[in-house]
């Protein structure tokens, strides 16, 4: 198949759209809570805590029917793009009313762009996906998370990821911490657990911190500098990946209607920015 007809076939998928119900367990979002060093424990009927909604509708999806880095094979809901290389590239996500923990709660996903692009390191193809969370027949939450694909690049002698926090870069991830996360979200994806994968394959110097792991960062900060505040709209983009054990800082300032939040590695690399706008 050429290269037209098979980015033909992945526009034909903008459009589509599935359906899925979650209990939403308050055992899950205790374990997150957990596996962030937070004691808190949360009930049946409390609000789930802002963007902790990653950690639930996730597919069954049998082991013969994922790829060889450990996502599901492409073609069924979302398109057959296919250059190999997935990262979660971002997320704008409004708040409408709390989800709360222990209800019946649907989440209705669309697809609703598909777009490619050139870079310096080859092709790329961005899927926006809106994922739209109700409880009670009410609309919650309104999430459009755009996925990022790359065609292979030869693996590279990256160097070692840094290691030591300091009162600089006050914060890490470590090996641990990617795999709970991994395992309470059921992502298969090889660069977070499988070190050896990551480097030799993939070229990383080291595993992989989630993207959604690090917004969740994010906005705890938000929440913790403004306590009594809620979140309306969140949003992130990816600038550059995080390793296990990187050590980073979370700084913020304030802007017109929220905050402003970057998150910085070791070597005054932005890894991500930010921004909320509270109600």
């Amino acid at each position: 198949m050429s290269d037209t007809d098979w980015q033909e076939n992945c526009l034909s998928y903008i459009g589509r759209t599935q359906q899925h119900t979650d209990g939403l367990s308050a055992d899950s979002t205790n374990c997150l809570l957990a596996t962030l060093n937070d004691p808190t424990k949360l009930q049946a009927g409390d609000a789930l805590p802002p963007l902790f909604h990653w950690i639930y509708f996730n597919e069954p999806t049998l082991t013969e029917n994922l790829k060889a880095d450990g996502h599901e094979k492409l073609g069924n809901f979302l398109p057959p793009v296919h250059y190999p290389r997935r990262m979660w590239a971002g997320s704008e996500v409004s708040f409408k009313r709390d989800l709360r923990l222990a209800q019946p709660t649907t989440r209705v996903s669309t697809i609703k762009s598909v777009t490619f692009k050139t870079s310096s390191s080859g092709g790329l193809c961005f899927v926006v996906v809106e994922h739209m969370y109700r409880q009670d027949k009410k609309d919650c939450i309104i999430d459009r998370h755009t996925i990022v694909y790359k065609e292979k690049t030869t693996p590279s002698k990256s160097a070692p990821a840094a290691s030591g926090i300091s009162e600089q870069y006050p914060q890490s991830l470590n090996c641990v911490i990617l795999f709970r996360y991994s395992a309470l979200t059921f992502n298969g994806h090889r660069i977070h657990y499988d070190e050896p994968y990551a480097q030799n394959v993939e070229g990383y110097p080291g595993l992989v911190a989630h993207g959604p792991l690090m917004a969740t960062l994010l906005m705890r900060h938000a929440m913790s500098e403004n306590p009594h505040k809620q979140p309306a709209v969140f949003k992130f983009r990816g600038m550059a990946p995080v390793f296990a054990d990187d050590p980073f800082r979370i700084q913020s300032e304030s802007a017109a209607e929220g905050l402003q939040l970057v998150l910085i590695k070791q070597g005054a690399v932005t890894a991500i920015k930010a921004e909320v706008e509270w109600l």
